[in-house]
């Protein structure tokens, strides 16, 4: 199940050009675009039409770094659509860049509930445990194993950074050579 909405997810980054395109024409002709998604991490879920100009303004808010109104446009479309992964990754991404680290946390921690994917979720998931001094926490549930080396690379900083805050300065040091390892070009923690 995950596979399938990573695949669709991903599907959705790769053809967001499209739909920005598709977008700027309906928005030129003021008709709302619509689309039929499915949340394959609940087996309950039906299809819904979203109106993807609201998660289009949040995106973009969010792009020009204006939190605050991606977070009302967000929270807009998980009224309606509160199954819409997006929105909810989004808006948990949002909650933290904003500095709200409890908020991001529910947040993130329903996405993965709901299904969501860890490669989207485990990292700012982790920032907002570290924000909240959650250091044990954040070793006891983030490994990265079966991730990308991206992930695993901000995973491994994230456990370096807990590792520092519980003063186990080795075992800090330890997690970011791993991550060292995973991209030598990055510049020392």
């Amino acid at each position: 199940i995950r596979k399938q909405f990573r695949f669709l997810f991903l599907l959705g980054i790769s053809s967001c050009t499209l739909i920005f395109t598709v977008c700027d024409q309906a928005q030129a002709k003021k008709t709302p675009l619509l689309v039929a998604t499915v949340n394959p991490g609940n087996p309950s879920s039906k299809r819904n039409l979203i109106n993807l100009s609201q998660y289009e303004d949040a995106a973009k808010s969010f792009s020009e770094k204006d939190y605050k109104s991606a977070i009302i446009h967000l929270k807009n479309v998980l009224q309606d659509y509160p199954g819409y992964l997006p929105a909810r990754i989004l808006i948990g991404r949002a909650y933290l860049a904003e500095g709200d680290a409890l908020a991001a946390e529910k947040e993130l921690r329903r996405a993965k509930l709901d299904g969501g994917d860890d490669e989207l979720i485990a990292v700012p998931l982790g920032r907002a445990l570290l924000l909240m001094k959650r250091n044990k926490e954040i070793l006891a549930s983030l490994k990265g194993d079966g991730l990308s080396t991206a992930v695993n690379f901000g995973i491994q900083v994230l456990r370096g950074e807990a590792h520092f805050g519980l003063l186990q300065y080795h075992q800090a040091e330890m997690a970011f050579s791993k991550a060292l390892n995973l991209q030598p070009e990055t510049p020392e923690p």
